[in-house]
């Protein structure tokens, strides 16, 4: 999976003008690599080659690596969709931050951490569902 990702980045080199669209490219990587993944994109493809890519991705990890500038989040809100920017640090942030602030978690641990952790956050949790 991750050298068929990596073989994409390397075939647009040279390539000007590129755009490549990656749905999700992490799914399936480890931890580790999904932590890589931005840094690959700019060693394999963007350092060298004037393109544009577009990431879609659901992993705080990921998006420890990207600037808020470079990051756009799609809402949708009762069947309609919206696009903002991103408010705060995503670079160099703990991934657990960045699933507060940017996907709304309601804790940066795991519902069962919390629930053994702090009881009473199960009460608060539950107050901000309803």
């Amino acid at each position: 999976m991750m050298l068929g990702r990596m073989g994409l980045l390397f075939l647009l080199r040279g390539q000007d003008g590129s755009l490549l669209l990656l749905d999700e490219p992490e799914t399936h990587f480890n931890d580790v690599w999904k932590r890589e993944i931005v840094d690959m994109i700019d060693m394999g493809l963007l350092n060298c080659t004037e393109a544009n890519v577009i990431v879609a991705t659901h992993t705080s990890i990921a998006l420890t690596d990207a600037f808020a500038a470079e990051v756009t989040v799609l809402d949708k809100t009762k069947g309609r969709s919206t696009a903002r920017g991103v408010t705060g640090g995503l670079f160099g942030t703990d991934p657990g931050e960045v699933n507060m602030n940017l996907f709304h978690a309601d804790s940066s641990i795991g519902s069962r951490s919390v629930e053994i952790v702090d009881p009473t956050a199960q009460d608060r949790m539950e107050g901000t569902r309803k």
